[in-house]
């Protein structure tokens, strides 16, 4: 198939994902360049993205700053992955819904199996069970917003088939919501954490700000679960 970077993107699809589109969208084109000519399939990059994330929750064990740069640099892999699978599957005209819920299941047992791994590493480091203790509620409220999420567009799918789960996201219009979309959410954790392990290794400080910011991500999941629901039970009640 006879396609360019200029070509993939000008096809592609206009991102709203602030990692996305401030990020990953400058990469993906190479990746899906390369996927392409290769005759490699959507489902099947999706299959990488899902393995690298797997690795990339697995560095979390160990306690060297080589394999933990090595983990940074997956976990910014995977969104880039995650945005090339899909611009491989619209060029070559295999969009499916097998695709989108082979992507979501990787996504979601990526994040789970992240978040064990981060606590973990934590629990390793402060020598307490008190990580993995909220790590497991944090699984927990992430799989309940999700289910809630799917459960809200297969009933309203039912009414009005032009719904979607952007109608019980966030107000784009709201800085604050806006903030805790990208400060909160599964993608800005491959992020942000990078960043904030190299804060953690070049001030000498141990895991604070790591455990400040997975805190931080603990309390405010958990509140969107509860606003979601809310919201979810007024608009099909």
């Amino acid at each position: 198939m006879g396609i360019s970077i200029k070509h993939i993107k000008e096809n592609r699809k206009d991102f709203t994902e602030f990692y996305t589109k401030n990020f990953s969208k400058y990469f993906s084109p190479y990746i899906t360049l390369i996927s392409v000519r290769l005759g490699i399939t959507p489902n099947a990059l999706t299959c990488i993205m899902w393995l690298i994330g797997i690795l990339a929750a697995c560095t979390f064990l160990y306690e060297n700053i080589y394999i933990s740069v090595i983990g940074g640099i997956l976990l910014l892999t995977i969104n880039i992955l995650d945005t090339s699978d899909g611009e491989v599957a619209r060029i070559t005209g295999q969009t499916s819904d097998f695709g989108e819920a082979l992507d979501k299941i990787a996504h979601l047992t990526t994040n789970i199996v992240l978040i064990y791994f981060i606590a973990l590493s934590l629990s390793n480091f402060y020598e307490s069970w008190i990580p993995i203790h909220l790590s497991i509620c944090l699984i927990l409220f992430i799989c309940a917003d999700e289910m809630i999420k799917e459960l809200f567009l297969s009933q309203k799918l039912k009414k009005d088939m032009s719904s979607s789960k952007m109608d019980i996201s966030y107000n784009k219009s709201s800085k604050a919501e806006f903030i805790v979309h990208i400060s909160a959410g599964c993608v800005g954790l491959y992020h942000i954490l990078p960043l904030l392990m190299f804060i953690d290794w070049s001030l000498d400080i141990g895991r604070l700000s790591q455990s400040i910011y997975l805190s931080y991500f603990l309390i405010v999941n958990t509140l969107k679960f509860i606003v979601r629901f809310s919201s979810v039970r007024k608009k099909l009640s």
